[in-house]
């Protein structure tokens, strides 16, 4: 009489295991190029970081002239209510004021952005 012996085949094989081994190196370069390619995620988060520092910079320039300008009472604002109005909302020589072309740019120091705040009063003539 002879017994039926069943083998029980536990464990994986050499080729399920270079498959596995493959797949997880394309899905590892595929990774990789999404977050460091010319277009990744990285840069995206950088260029979406950069635009919210320059929006933000330019609606303070603004929110300050607009409140020179109330504190003014609808007076051409001067170059030092501008100065003063951003010092109060943004901080201390943090921004500097100039004019350009009839407009005051006010450049903010930490990034170098520039942007316009509103008109210069014109010069009066003689």
């Amino acid at each position: 009489m002879k017994k039926n012996t069943v083998k029980n085949n536990s464990g994986i094989t050499l080729i399920a295991l270079v498959v596995t081994i493959i797949v997880l190196l394309i899905l590892a370069g595929v990774s990789i190029a999404m977050l460091t390619g010319e277009n990744g995620i990285l840069k995206q988060a950088r260029t979406a970081k950069e635009d919210t520092i320059s929006a933000q910079e330019d609606d303070q320039a603004k929110l300050a002239y607009a409140s020179a300008l109330t504190n003014n009472e609808g007076q051409p604002v001067q170059q030092e209510d501008l100065e003063d109005a951003l010092d109060e909302l943004v901080g201390e020589n943090l921004t500097s004021v100039s004019i350009n072309n009839g407009m005051y740019e006010v450049t903010f120091t930490k990034t170098q952005n520039v942007h316009i705040a509103g008109p210069s009063p014109s010069p009066s003539s003689p």
